[in-house]
């Protein structure tokens, strides 16, 4: 679906909904099954398209899903808006858009940044500072920073230019905030996107996404760990039993819940606890080496997804180094990088 660019309203043979379901159900283990479901069983759907074809079902498709997401964005905007005014760092202003996006349709996003980088970011002769626009200012004389009034590009962690910024954060939230309420078809739901994502630096937005597009909560993980556990009747007891013995390797390296160490030396331990034998195990069936690895991987990823979510607040703690994927950041990674 990605690598034909399939967006809203892409109408075209690779996006329509049957070749859609077809590669979903190759990829149950990722969390794709609810997808498939819903398209089987949407009574909606199948209810307002019967007798339609594919591209009247893949329209209808559009405009449900983004009739519901709707719904959900107008309803947690006020909480965005009082985490954003409480965010004493980047990193936690990320949480909060991430935290807002996570019920939106992924494609949407995708759709709206791909626009918003391409567009960049909007003109203005003096920022909501009332400072000029031009020049521009260098964030080498302002100790790696911008003076307030303009954003650091392409994200506040790495100030390589600076932005005029036209408006307030509250009022770049107020025009959002109205845009999404008065949105009633997806069209107008990716322009909203667009239009506050050119606003703000474009690698804070694609971070922001990338949380937002990762299982939130126990239920989230659970559903896709179970999938890559071979689900069926005995699904249940294999993702217990593995997560049991994971935990007794982990536990003791990672410390009390709701701390993680800040040694690095620590991290090739807590990876390998994905692969120890006596995990593996008890993550399937004794004669099937496949699921056992499918299993103790998903938990090992779906591990990693809650370490960052959970521990890397700030963007600056140890915990947001953590991956257990090779090739990993650095010298050796980015060489083998280089390899291929």
């Amino acid at each position: 679906f990605e690598e034909e660019k399939c967006g809203f309203n892409v109408l075209k043979e690779a996006c329509l909904p049957d070749v859609l379901m077809e590669g979903c159900a190759e990829c149950e283990g990722k969390g794709c099954a609810q997808v498939v479901e819903f398209l089987n069983e949407n009574e909606a759907l199948n209810a307002t398209a019967e007798g339609g074809d594919n591209i009247t079902r893949l329209e209808i498709f559009t405009e449900l899903v983004w009739d519901h997401a709707q719904v959900e964005a107008v309803k947690s905007l006020p909480t965005l808006k009082e985490c954003i005014n409480k965010a004493a760092t980047v990193g936690l202003a990320e949480k909060c858009l991430a935290s807002f996006m996570h019920p939106l349709p992924a494609t949407l996003l995708g759709e709206a940044l791909d626009v918003a980088k391409e567009v960049g970011p909007p003109v203005c002769q003096k920022s909501y500072m009332g400072s000029a626009c031009a020049p521009e200012p260098d964030p080498v004389a302002h100790g790696g920073s911008c003076p307030q009034g303009f954003m650091c590009m392409p994200d506040p962690s790495q100030c390589t230019s600076c932005a005029c910024s036209c408006n307030s954060p509250a009022d770049k939230l107020a025009t959002f905030e109205t845009c999404v309420g008065k949105a009633k078809s997806s069209e107008a739901g990716s322009f909203c996107l667009t239009t506050l994502f050119t606003q703000l630096p474009p690698s804070f937005v694609e971070q922001a996404i990338e949380k937002a597009n990762q299982p939130a909560g126990a239920s989230e993980h659970y559903t896709q760990i179970f999938s890559a556990c071979g689900g069926g009747e005995n699904g249940t007891a294999i993702v217990s039993s593995c997560l049991e013995q994971v935990e007794y390797c982990v536990r003791p390296i990672q410390g009390h819940p709701g701390t993680f160490p800040e040694d690095y030396s620590k991290f090739q331990s807590l990876c390998e606890c994905f692969r120890k034998p006596e995990v593996l195990a008890m993550c399937g069936p004794e004669d099937d080496e496949e699921i056992q690895t499918s299993c103790s991987s998903a938990i090992r990823d779906h591990y990693v997804m809650h370490v960052h979510h959970q521990y890397c607040l700030h963007n600056t703690e140890a915990a947001c180094e953590f991956e257990c994927k090779w090739p990993l950041p650095g010298f050796f990674g980015g060489v083998d990088k280089a390899a291929h």
